[in-house]
């Protein structure tokens, strides 16, 4: 953790919490949490000595639970890259259930044997999203 560097101003979002090694951030902090009630976020997760199959299974997870919570999953878009010479995987989507929409980004980046997912979930009408993406191109491994 301390060799990642995450540049939250991009986003202007406040650090919400550690839950089991996933730090999350949202656009108030802790009191988003506190309130119980839906916001935009991203989060990652440090993952050592593990693959990228097992690191992209993770992500792929992610997405089926939200099809197991009943949400309806299009513009699904999963894509392999190469950032900074480390293996990267970005699954996108955007999910639905009644009114609700939510744009989502998610992401995995390899460093050696170590994973960062990365994970992010704007219910703000796209309003984070392009930020969520550069917070995570920017990060530094």
């Amino acid at each position: 953790l301390n060799d990642l560097k995450v540049d939250t101003t991009i986003t202007g979002f406040h650090f919400a919490g550690d839950f089991n090694g996933t730090f999350v951030y949202t656009p108030n902090g802790r009191s988003d949490i506190k309130a119980n009630k839906g916001f935009s976020y991203f989060s990652f997760t440090i993952l050592r000595n593990t693959t990228m199959k097992a690191a992209t299974d993770q992500l792929e997870t992610l997405a089926n639970n939200s099809i197991q919570d009943g949400f309806y999953l299009s513009e699904l878009v999963k894509t392999d890259t190469t950032i900074n010479g480390n293996k990267a995987v970005l699954i996108l989507f955007v999910r639905t259930k009644g009114n609700s929409k939510t744009m989502v980004f998610n992401a995995v980046i390899m460093k050696r044997k170590t994973a960062i997912i990365f994970a992010c979930s704007d219910i703000d009408k796209g309003k984070h999203y392009e930020k969520f993406k550069n917070t995570f191109y920017t990060m530094e491994l």
